[in-house]
């Protein structure tokens, strides 16, 4: 077990859940997208034993490409595996998704796949598995004082899921740290939406996107009134455009035509 897993363990109070696995029986099942990607591994390697967050880990194919780079260039750090295990929406709509849920009494055994796989690489010692959703797994890491130097992207693929991750673990990242988001391709629109409108509010140019991934760096002299700043720039911005959709809806009907007279 890494320095750097214990010491977030202790932070976030948590038992360590390998000192007394019990997982069905069952192969093992690495299967994902993109889980090799370069950047995964190049990001990791630029920071000395690092704290490695993922969001939305589906059987950990990224995981545990992670979980080696950490192995093989630092011998220690972590990467906390943040997911709920039930899959999302596709999933359901997907017939061919929904079997890799693993539908017993029609709930996903997600978590024990991911859990075998883990042992089949041998992988344990850099790994936490955290399973909550992205927004209450924020809070405890914020509560624990944990600031990642790495953050993987990769759970909800609509624009309101994308939007809140973003905002939520790009707060908690360190300064100097980096984002790396997946899926930014066309036919994941949401996606790319949220992630294109993140890194204009927030005036962030220091971007690579490489084979579906898009990864950026939070200035070493971030300040959190710069982070809320932009982000109330970019509310009052939605608001202006709102109100001037309704003021043209008010000023193209036709009881306003007839009374115009009123207007001045």
């Amino acid at each position: 077990m890494t320095n750097v897993r214990n010491e977030a363990l202790a932070a976030l109070n948590l038992t360590d859940v390998w000192q007394r696995l019990e997982i069905a029986p069952g192969p093992s099942d690495p299967q994902g997208w993109n889980s090799d990607h370069p950047f995964l591994q190049e990001t990791i390697a630029r920071y000395p034993s690092p704290c490695v967050v993922e969001v939305g880990v589906w059987k950990g194919a990224s995981v545990l490409t992670m979980a080696r780079t950490l192995r093989d260039s630092w011998n220690d750090g972590v990467v906390i595996a943040v997911d709920t295990f039930l899959g999302s929406a596709e999933h359901y709509f997907n017939l061919d998704y929904r079997v890799s849920l693993g539908l017993k009494n029609g709930y996903p055994t997600l978590f024990h796949t991911f859990l075998r796989n883990l042992v089949a690489e041998s992988a344990l010692d850099f790994v936490i598995p955290l399973p909550l959703d992205s927004t209450n797994a924020s809070h405890l890491l914020a509560e624990a004082s944990i600031r990642p130097q790495v953050i993987h992207i990769d759970a909800g693929h609509d624009y309101e899921s994308v939007t809140t991750d973003l905002r939520l673990w790009f707060d908690l990242l360190e300064p100097g740290g980096t984002v790396i988001c997946d899926d930014y391709v066309a036919s994941w629109s949401g996606v790319m939406r949220a992630v294109d409108e993140f890194l204009l509010t927030h005036k962030l140019d220091n971007v690579e996107v490489l084979s579906g991934k898009i990864r950026f760096t939070k200035p070493t002299d971030w300040s959190e009134s710069v982070g809320n700043r932009a982000e109330v720039d970019a509310d009052i911005a939605s608001r202006y455009v709102e109100l001037e959709r309704r003021h043209s809806a008010v000023t193209s009907s036709r009881i306003w035509r007839w009374t115009s007279w009123l207007h001045g």
